[in-house]
């Protein structure tokens, strides 16, 4: 293998590994979501939305990524990229799921809609490698994208 294929392996590799965390942390919050109320389940997806990684990742995607073609993302681009992914597409699956309404969700309109754009081409290439990997995000960018036309 060449550097570049093993340093692609590594990247996909530490992604997975973020996924997984993201998955669990999620896994366990709906977990407590499932035994309370309606504002209690809003309260703790706001929560691990706010969580500081959380928002490091958010943050890099929406003010270090934006103009910078995928070819030159850097190890550290594609981690924060994937956390971001994989939290808001929590919440894209709470939405489908029920826990959440979607006009629970319209302060992350912006968010959202702005960081799917921005990870376009990142999430197309993910989902080449597995197909309908963040579907709930992709999903949740639309919806709230759809509220946000139709309110203007």
């Amino acid at each position: 293998m060449t550097t570049l294929e093993l340093v692609v392996v590594g990247v996909e590799l530490f992604s997975t590994i973020a996924l997984v965390v993201s998955v669990a942390f999620a896994w366990r919050r709906i977990v407590a979501m499932q035994h309370g109320h309606r504002g209690q389940r809003l309260l703790a997806l706001v929560q691990y939305l706010q969580d500081p990684e959380i928002r490091a990742c958010k943050d890099h995607v929406l003010h270090k990524l934006e103009a910078k073609p995928l070819a030159d993302w850097t190890e550290q681009d594609h981690e924060k990229a994937s956390g971001f992914c994989g939290a808001y597409g929590t919440a894209g699956m709470l939405e489908r799921l029920g826990y959440v309404r979607i006009d629970d969700l319209d302060s992350y309109t912006g968010s959202v809609v702005r960081g799917v754009e921005i990870c376009g081409d990142f999430i197309r290439e993910r989902q080449q490698l597995i197909p309908g990997h963040w579907r709930d995000l992709l999903c949740l960018s639309t919806k709230l994208q759809i509220r946000l036309l139709g309110a203007e």
